[in-house]
């Protein structure tokens, strides 16, 4: 695990479709927003609950669901009041 701004961040590597670039985060506080142009972003709620804000919309999520944010959608993470976001992220290939 390392440290980031928004909490701690580690890699991981699956086979299958997503790419080998899968990451455990663990958010403290509010994300960056930010962008993949290429990939898209499957975001899997581990255990806490908190908000995914894409420029789309807002969504809630609770430990066990997740969400497909398409490529190129401008996104970020904001855990509940007093809470940490642990989520598995990864990547889907095209």
């Amino acid at each position: 695990m390392r440290e980031t701004k928004f909490g701690e961040m580690g890699s991981l590597t699956l086979p299958g479709q997503l790419s080998n670039e899968c990451e455990i985060m663990h958010f403290h506080k509010i994300g960056t927003p930010h962008t993949h142009p290429d990939v898209a972003e499957i975001a899997i709620m581990i255990s806490g609950y908190g908000r995914v804000i894409t420029d789309e919309d807002t969504y809630t999520l609770h430990t066990g669901e997740y969400l497909r944010i398409p490529a190129g959608i401008a996104h970020y993470m904001e855990p509940a009041k007093g809470t940490v976001m642990h989520m598995f992220i990864g990547y889907e290939t095209q």
